[in-house]
């Protein structure tokens, strides 16, 4: 937050670095997760969170962090992130988040009578360091890789939010998703 002028519109110890931007048909997230070390900072944040997404309106939410609420790689579970987050990104689109240092896309079916949202939640774990872990367990995904480094290039209409992904080093298809409204 001293290099880049973020928005200061996040709860109250996480300003400039916990925020959202609204675009047109998108509204974008930004969660602080390396920056919270206590109860109460995740409860704060979810507490946030949760109102953000509510208050979006028919916008596409994508929410974007470092440590997954799904852990796709072997010994990086991290129970506080699910704990805190499970149940606010039943609002959201999209969910990414980095740590993982792979490629998993799992999407999440939640019971609409109690939520707002009726579609499902899909968490994107991605990567582009040269760090690299294998996925675990790749029953639970829809779509995952090991070993490469990769980016997503987003595409938002009126309604429509498509997330493709690529290698970074190939420029090779990974991956699609699309959801429509």
């Amino acid at each position: 937050k001293t290099i880049f002028p973020n928005p200061q519109n996040g709860p109250a110890r996480f300003l400039g670095t916990t925020y959202y931007v609204d675009f047109p048909q998108l509204r974008l997230i930004a969660l602080d997760t390396d920056g919270m070390h206590r109860i109460s900072d995740y409860t704060q944040v979810a507490f946030w969170l949760k109102n953000i997404l509510r208050d979006a309106g028919k916008k596409f939410t994508i929410v974007m962090m470092h440590h997954p609420v799904y852990s796709s790689a072997q010994g990086r579970s991290n129970p506080l992130m699910w704990l805190a987050f499970h149940s606010a990104m039943r609002e959201a689109d999209v969910v990414f988040s980095g740590h993982d240092h792979n490629y998993a896309r799992r999407t999440e079916h939640y019971k609409a009578r109690f939520w707002k949202k009726e579609e499902p939640t899909i968490f994107i774990g991605t990567n582009a360091s040269i760090k690299k872990y294998a996925v675990k367990a790749k029953n639970k995904y829809e779509a995952s890789l090991s070993g490469e480094a990769v980016y997503e290039y987003i595409f938002v209409t009126k309604n429509t939010l498509q997330i493709t992904t690529y290698t970074v080093c190939s420029g090779e298809w990974i991956d699609m998703v699309e959801i429509i409204r």
